[in-house]
């Protein structure tokens, strides 16, 4: 047999690099991990809040390299650019839990992250407007399009997550990857995920990144007390200092109303 090439000491380095292996980035970092997770197979993907054809999209990278599948988006102006500009399948609609299907709602428009949920999830957002939007869950827009499987799926909804997944069968489609934006104030949306079967294994940016809990994805010690940081000590710090900005927000309306 030959002899290794293997210098002394690389077997320690490499030991090391896997203990210190990050499991948070920042988002700069997140097409190259989603695309080198998914692999070069191309397969379907969903994002529900595509809003810009081009700019932070989640899956443009996907379907220059051969993917098909389905973006929402309830703006009537994103959804016509969406039209002309990619080549997915667009519904114009938001989506919801099944209480709200068939419905119109109240979307409130932002420069960034318009949402139907009450309260938007960035206290220093204000909306320009309000507008009624037809609501389906995201089952029956599978369903339409007519995806029996979907590989990759992308929430960004700005707090309405919970009623997104509640018309959505996990199990049923069973994504290899879902990423969900999550400023992770409170623990519900995890919660969800692990309830069907899923499991965090990283987090970019916002996202946070959920597979099927019988994915082989390995997570260092470091990345695992990144994730344990991020996701149970830090969450009433994070909930605390929202209350402080919100509250601060109330108080300048008033004084602005005020004087």
């Amino acid at each position: 047999m030959g002899k290794s090439l293997e210098r002394p000491g690389d077997q320690g380095m490499g030991m090391a690099r896997g203990l210190l292996e990050r499991a948070i980035y920042g988002p700069e970092r997140e097409q190259e991990l989603v695309s080198a997770f998914l692999g070069e197979r191309p397969g379907i993907f969903v994002e529900v809040g595509a809003n810009d054809p081009v700019i932070e999209s989640q899956t443009l990278h996907l379907e220059r390299r051969g993917w098909t599948g389905l973006l929402v988006e309830p703006l009537a102006e994103m959804a016509a650019a969406l039209r002309r500009q990619r080549k997915a399948r667009v519904a114009e609609v938001a989506c919801g839990a099944p209480a709200h299907h068939g419905t119109l709602m109240s979307f409130k428009v932002a420069t960034t992250g318009s949402t139907l949920a009450d309260d938007f999830t960035d206290a220093d957002l204000v909306a320009s407007e309000i507008r009624k939007v037809p609501v389906a869950t995201l089952d029956s827009l599978l369903k339409q399009a007519g995806f029996a499987k979907v590989d990759f799926v992308s929430i960004d909804v700005e707090g309405f997550e919970i009623e997104v997944l509640a018309g959505f069968s996990l199990e049923r489609y069973r994504p290899r990857l879902v990423l969900m934006e999550d400023r992770v104030r409170e623990l519900t949306r995890h919660r969800h995920m692990l309830g069907r079967g899923y499991k965090l294994v990283r987090r970019t940016g916002l996202n946070s990144w959920y597979v099927p809990a019988e994915t082989e994805f390995p997570i260092s010690w470091f990345g695992r007390w990144q994730i344990l940081r991020k996701y149970r000590l830090g969450v009433p710090f994070r909930a605390a200092r929202d209350i402080v900005r919100i509250s601060a927000k109330c108080r300048g309306s008033v004084n602005v109303a005020k004087y």
